[in-house]
């Protein structure tokens, strides 16, 4: 499991570099992570470039059998994943948890 933790709104200016930076944290760990836990406490916003990366980030992951899931989401951005279109709608079924101690809990059962 890897826990990546956004400490800013995610926006066109670095909803690249996080799609980046979780695929190559991912790419190095042997094996692959089964699960990518995405803190979003401090993400007070996401635009709709930075939906697109992050349904865009859900299949790149999925590719290698793992999976996003999302922990401590604000009402909005929440709202704004679950209306994307993008990678047909990939992020519409993000499992939320909320806290990071209760994704972890809940992905580390067998």
């Amino acid at each position: 499991m890897l826990i990546y933790r956004v400490d800013a709104p995610l926006f066109f200016a670095n909803a690249n570099r996080v799609h980046q930076r979780i695929l190559s944290l991912a790419a190095t760990r042997s094996p692959c992570p089964r699960y990518v836990v995405l803190d979003t406490e401090a993400v007070f916003h996401v635009d709709a470039t930075a939906a697109q990366v992050l349904a865009r980030l859900t299949a790149d992951l999925r590719e290698h059998r793992c999976e996003l899931v999302v922990a401590r989401p604000r009402e909005t951005v929440l709202a704004t994943l679950r209306a994307s279109p993008y990678e047909e709608g990939a992020t519409r079924r993000l499992r939320v948890f909320p806290t990071v101690r209760e994704a972890y809990a809940a992905l580390r059962r067998p």
